[in-house]
Formats: structure tokens, sequence, C-alpha cells
């Protein structure tokens, strides 16, 4: 999905018409799930038969990543139909603003859809926090599996603010689909039991990749993981985004977890942060890494 929604922006940024994609054989993932059905739920009903582009085109020219066809955008004809194998480079660019990509138009029409759900898990009454804890698909003792004293430490920082936050952590003990055929699971349910003991919900491998992503979105704090998947939740949350330090060019008003957890609670990006709760500033920035 986030190759998907970096082709619509950087599609965006060249003046560019967006056309689809090319679909891969299979339509569900290598973790189980339909991504059409994913696919339709995130951008709008029926969103799929448009999206995806069958049988394939001729491409005029073909272009492997967005360094490449920048290079040669000026020299396209209108019309021309072009394909780009990853979207997923941008932020190579240092010519460019993250925002060039990402802007405030870009991140409000992918919102829409998103907007319309319901969020059946956040009290409502209450300041929202949402977590995404890679786990399913790592190994523990893989770095991109971030250790749950980070989140932890976040977690005293922000209920330093709010200590009546409602707090919901969404992970997974499944793999890839073959290991949890062949019965191999990397984690165990009793290794989140540190988030309850904290009071947080943890939800482990829901049957909807789009019930996370809604309430990522839209909660008032969203804490990332170093994942593409918290990448697309995060781009269309308007209020406080904490990142794990992994990305070039953050949105502008993210913040660092890893600097935040060796500062205090009451340090001024923290607290410029947790402010956007009352305005939802969506001010457009752009991210980067993947």
């Amino acid at each position: 999905m986030k190759n998907i929604i970096d082709g619509m922006a950087t599609a965006y940024k060249n003046k560019m018409n967006f056309g689809g994609t090319v679909p891969v054989g299979n339509i569900v993932t290598e973790h189980g799930h339909n991504f059409r059905t994913l696919a339709d739920g995130f951008f709008g009903a029926g969103a799929t038969e448009s999206l995806f582009i069958k049988p394939s085109p001729e491409f005029a020219k073909k272009y492997n990543n967005v360094p490449e066809l920048e290079q040669h955008r000026d020299e396209l004809k209108p019309g021309q139909m072009v394909f780009m194998a990853s979207a997923n480079g941008w932020a190579e660019i240092r010519e460019s603003q993250p925002s060039d990509y990402y802007s405030k138009e870009v991140v409000e029409l992918l919102q829409g859809p998103i907007w319309s759900r319901p969020l059946p898990f956040f009290d409502g009454r209450r300041p929202s926090v949402a977590l995404h804890l890679r786990r399913g698909d790592l190994k523990p003792d893989d770095a991109r599996a971030t250790k749950n004293e980070y989140y932890y430490t976040l977690l005293d920082h922000i209920k330093h603010h709010w200590p009546e936050a409602d707090v919901h952590a969404w992970s997974s003990l499944n793999s890839y689909s073959a290991e949890v055929e062949a019965g191999k699971f990397h984690w165990k349910t009793e290794d989140f039991d540190g988030f309850r003991e904290r009071g947080v919900t943890v939800h482990l491998d829901g049957l909807s990749l789009l019930e996370p992503w809604v309430h990522m979105a839209r909660a008032d704090v969203f804490i990332m993981s170093v994942s593409s998947f918290s990448f697309v939740p995060a781009t269309l949350n308007p209020h406080c985004v904490i990142y794990c330090g992994n990305l070039d060019r953050p949105f502008s008003h993210w913040i660092n977890g890893l600097v935040q957890v060796k500062q205090k609670a009451e340090s001024e990006p923290l607290n410029k942060c947790l402010a956007r709760r009352a305005t939802g500033d969506a001010a457009a920035g752009g991210a980067g890494g993947g």
C-alpha cells in the first residue's frame, strides 16, 4: 500500500495523472490478507476496479524509481503512458521538499474514506493513543523489532500529560503465511503482558488490516514502528505522530521517538505534538524511509 500512495504523491508532485497500478498475479498477500478488499476499504468501495489495470497497457516509457522518472520528466509528452516500478525512493531527491509530494491536498484526499469509518475501540471521551508493534514477521533479535522499553518510556511520557489516555496496541503473532502453515511462530501472547500491565488494550491478528489503520490514522497520538505498515496511517494522521528514528525525512509535525525517550516528559517537541489534539492542525509535511 505504501508504494501505491507514494506513487500517487509522486504523480501529484510531477503534475501527472495517476493511472493506477499493474497488479501482481495473486490477490492474497504473503501475510494472508486479501489486498483488493483492503484497497477497497482504504480508497473507497469499488476503487480496485479502476486502481488495478488489466491487461497491462503499452507503456511509452518505463522507469525504475522516482529519481529516474524525475530526471526525464521534461522529456515526456502529454498523454504518454509511463510505468514506474517503485515509488518508495522519492525521499532520495534532496532538492524537493517532502511536502511537494504529500501536500495538504493529497493528504486530505487520502483521508476521506478513512474518516468515514467508525472507531469501535476508542473511548471517544478520552485522549486516544495507538501503537503499532511490529512483531510477527520478525525474530525477537531483529533490530526492527523495537524493544518494549522504548514504547513503555513513551507511554510514561504521554501519560504524564494524559493519565486518563485510552491506549491501544496492534500487533501480530503470525509471520508469513508459509511459516504459519508450518506452525512456526516467533512470538507468543505473553510477550505483550508488559503492555497489558500498563493498561494497554492489545489487539493481535485481527481479521482486517483496515481496522488498525483507521484507528492509527485518527488517534490523538500514533506511535509508529519501523515498518511500511506504520507509514500508511501516519501519513493521514493530523495529530501527534512519533516515529522510531528510522526516517530520513519525516513529516514536519512528527517527532523522533528515539530522541524523546532520552528527554523528559515535559520536552518542547512532545508538548507541541500533544497540543495538536486540540487543533487537529494537519500541516503538510513529508516522509521518507521504508
